[in-house]
C-alpha cells in the first residue's frame, strides 16, 4: 500500500491514519506523534469553525448557551454589541462569519496557529480530494 505523505514545517511525515471531520476537512495521525485537521485551504477551514458552530447551535442548543453565555445571547438578541473573544459582534449571526476570519482558534486547539503544509504524494491527494498542493493544518494535540 502506498503510503500518504506531507510536508509539514519542512518535514516529510507519514500519514498513518485519516477520518472525515465532518466539517470538508480531515483529522489525521501522523508519524510524528501528531494529530491534526487538515483543510483544503485557510478560507475552508474557516467555513468549517462558523459551520461547527451554527451546528451546535442548532442541534445542541443547551450546550451552545452555556459556552455562550446568556449575557452574549440577550445582547445579540437586541442587536447590542458583544461576544466572546476579544472582537465583539452586534448579532449571533455576525459571530458565526467572525468565527470564520479566525479558524485556528477552533481547530488548533494545541497551540492556536495555522500551519502550512504540502501534500507530498498523490495518494494523500485521492484520499482527501484536496486538488491543491498546499494544504493548511491545526495540530490538536
Amino acid at each position: 500500500m502506498e503510503k500518504m505523505l506531507i510536508v509539514i514545517d519542512n518535514e516529510v511525515v507519514e500519514v498513518e491514519e485519516i477520518n472525515d471531520n465532518g466539517f470538508d476537512g480531515f483529522l489525521i495521525e501522523c508519524d510524528n506523534g501528531c494529530e491534526y485537521h487538515v483543510f483544503d485551504n485557510h478560507e475552508a477551514a474557516g467555513d468549517a469553525a462558523a459551520d461547527y458552530w451554527r451546528e451546535m447551535a442548532e442541534n445542541d442548543p443547551e450546550e451552545f448557551r452555556c459556552i455562550m453565555g446568556d449575557e452574549n445571547l440577550i445582547k445579540w438578541a437586541l442587536g447590542q454589541y458583544a461576544g466572546p473573544g476579544n472582537e465583539q459582534t452586534d448579532s449571533l449571526e455576525g459571530w458565526f462569519e467572525l468565527t470564520a476570519d479566525y479558524p485556528e482558534e477552533q481547530w488548533a486547539s494545541y497551540d492556536g496557529h495555522e500551519i502550512e503544509g504540502t501534500q507530498f504524494n498523490k495518494h494523500f491527494e485521492r484520499e482527501t480530494g484536496f486538488n491543491r498542493n498546499d494544504i493548511v493544518l491545526y495540530r490538536c494535540n
